[in-house]
């Protein structure tokens, strides 16, 4: 699985721009769920694909992504979370 952040963020960062470099945290959390985490970044939109293991592409999904606060304050920042992307694989 992959995810690239494609869109404007929390951070007011002009659509793709944003940090030089992302740092991006996996964990797979079930046989078939996994859990993206973005450092410092809190992308508009992401693009969500699942590769065999050559790197061919089997699904590709770009949604958008609506974050809530989770902690701290608005002043100060803090964790934010977004809902869950659902990415169904054929085959």
């Amino acid at each position: 699985m992959t995810a690239t952040p494609t869109g404007a963020n929390g951070l007011g960062f002009a659509p793709g721009g944003g940090p030089a470099v992302r740092h991006i945290i996996v964990e797979k959390v079930g046989s078939d769920s996994w859990r993206f985490g973005f450092e410092i970044d809190t992308p508009g939109s992401v693009i969500v694909r699942a590769l065999d293991p050559t790197g061919s592409t089997l699904a590709e999904k770009r949604t958008s992504l609506a974050w809530q606060r989770t902690g701290d304050t608005v002043r100060c920042g803090g964790p934010e979370i977004a809902s869950p992307v659902t990415l169904t694989v054929n085959g």
